[in-house]
Order: structure tokens, then sequence, then C-alpha cells
């Protein structure tokens, strides 16, 4: 496997700029609907099988982890868990199942479901550096398990969000199938509906009538495949999008249109760059300290942020929000 060092001088946060036309879609039949951008289909939809962000985007409103992400304030919020206590050296954690909450199937989840969802996450590759701490999850009660771990594991946290509770039943009902076709696994505020879900170029979910933290206001959401930057500005602009994530590039048109309403959000994503310290041809003299320590200062990281992000990227020198 090459090895990397990062050179996290290049590293750059970047806002969020968010645009949307401020009005409330009406699907025709009196109904609160969402129309989407997404920049690429659907690779599946099994929520373990992948580490695409345009995936991960729809996931959040179809699935739940027993923890929640929460980017507002920052940090996590019980979501599927109603308690979680640590042993002493951080080994092994003891959940308490929040009870009542159904999946998009009609089950209830129990802790049987967790013990299958963690067992499925922990066989997918692109699980691993959620997983790769994790020796297992055993049940102790219908609606308590323990989850031991290889050793502590500082972002555990980010597992626990980020290994999403599916019905067993459903899961194992859909065999080889599963990842392919419409599912009702999930324990999320909407489910995919079957009447549209077309994942190479639109979908589409509705609200669940039995959310266990009550049916959301909006009733559908469609996501629309646009891959191209700019023909997704002329759906924003045509009123065939309610809202999207706006290119660095467009922001100060759109913003100047007064036609949307705009938000400055700021964001997690983190634009850097690595060097390859085993390459054949430059290798050996990148593995030098002094080398890459020039290299370090001969960086115009504000420099980098203008021509790259317009100005509105922040330089930082970690790979992840500082923030």
């Amino acid at each position: 496997m090459k090895k990397y060092i990062s050179l996290f001088l290049a590293a750059l946060m970047l806002l969020s700029l968010l645009a949307g036309c401020g009005k409330k879609s009406d699907g025709g039949d009196g109904t609160r609907t969402l129309v989407l951008r997404n920049t690429a289909g659907l690779s599946t939809n099994d929520p373990h099988a992948t580490t695409n962000t345009h995936d991960y985007t729809v996931f959040e409103n179809i699935y739940e982890g027993l923890y929640d992400l929460n980017e507002a304030t920052g940090g996590y919020d019980l979501r599927l868990a109603e308690k979680v206590e640590a042993n002493d050296d951080a080994t092994e954690y003891t959940v308490t199942l929040k009870q009542g909450v159904k999946f998009h199937n009609g089950e209830t989840m129990t802790a049987d479901d967790v013990v299958f969802s963690y067992a499925h996450a922990q066989k997918d590759a692109h699980m691993g550096s959620y997983c790769r701490p994790l020796d297992h999850v055993e049940k102790v009660d219908d609606y308590t398990v323990k989850i031991v771990m290889n050793q502590p594991f500082s972002p555990i946290g980010h597992m626990l969000h980020k290994v999403k509770i599916m019905s067993k039943k459903g899961v194992e009902e859909l065999g080889n199938d599963f990842g392919k076709v419409p599912n009702k696994v999930g324990t999320g505020p909407y489910m995919w509906d079957e009447n549209n879900y077309n994942p190479l170029s639109s979908w589409s979910a509705v609200a669940f009538e039995d959310y266990h933290r009550g049916k959301a206001k909006i009733e559908k959401i469609t996501w629309n495949v646009i891959a191209d930057d700019t023909s997704a500005i002329t759906a924003l602009q045509n009123g065939e999008l309610d809202y999207m994530v706006v290119p660095i590039s467009y922001w100060e048109d759109i913003k100047a249109s007064n036609k949307f309403n705009c938000v400055e959000k700021e964001s997690n994503e983190v634009m850097l760059f690595c060097i390859n310290v085993e390459s054949k041809t430059h290798g050996e003299l990148l593995r030098n300290d002094n080398i890459r320590l020039a290299m370090m200062y001969a960086l115009d990281r504000d420099g980098i942020n203008k021509l790259v992000c317009d100005g509105y990227g922040t330089p930082t020198y970690m790979y992840i929000n500082p923030n």
C-alpha cells in the first residue's frame, strides 16, 4: 500500500453556499414537496456500501444510527440510542435502545436489528475506517446491546453515527436484491418512494407516517441528477429546483439576482493535496524532511484561497474543520 504524507498547510476549509427559492413547492395535489439536485446517481441504497457524499446526503433522510451528527452545534445527539455508557477503559459501551421505533416495513426495532446492522457494516470494506477497531456487538436483552472494541477509539461517536440500523428481517427478505431496489429497512423520517425510483436519474422519498420523532412536515423530497453545474444553476433559476449548494464560481451572480434566499454556512469540506513519499521518480527527494518543510513555507495559502475559492475558504493547518 502506498503511503502518503499530507501537506496540511495547503488545506482550505470551505463555506457551504446555499440558495433556495423561498417558496413552498406544491406537488400538484396540495402536498408539500421539495425538489433537490444530486450531482450523480445513486451507486447503491445500502448505507454501508458506499463512501460517496452524493449517496450519504440522501441516506441521512432514510436511515439512522445510534447517534446523529449535529452539524449546527457540533458533536452528536442521541438518536436510536436512549443512553450510552462506557466502561473504565473505553473498550465496552452499553447502549440502551430507544423503544417503540418502527422500521419502514412496520417492524419494531430491537437489539437483534442492531447486532445484525453492525455485523453487516463490518463485512463491507467501505466501513473499514469506522469499524476497524470494533470487535463485535452483542445482545444483552431486547433493548440493550454491548459494543465491544479491540481498543479505545476516540471517534466512537462517528462510528455510532455512520453505522445505520436496519431491519434484519427486511434486509434478509430482499437477499441479493438489497441495495439495488427500493427497501423499507430504515427508521428515518423518509422512506423510498417505490413509484419513483430511478437511481441513475431521479428518485423520491416520502414522509414516514410512524416516524418515532413525528411525521416530517415536508411530505415528499425528489432528487434529480444534474451533473453539470451550469445546468443545475439554470434549473434553479427556472424554478425547477427548490434549493441547492451553489458552486463558488456562480455565488456572486446568484446573490446579486435578489431572487433567492442565500445563506453562507461554514462547511466541513476541506481541500488538500498529498505527497507520495514512495514515488518511484521523486520518492527519495520527498522523504527529505527539509524538502517538505521548504514546500510548506513556499505555499501561498491565501493566494490558493483566492484562486480556487474566490476567497471564501479559510486556510487551515488541519485536514478537518478546526472548529
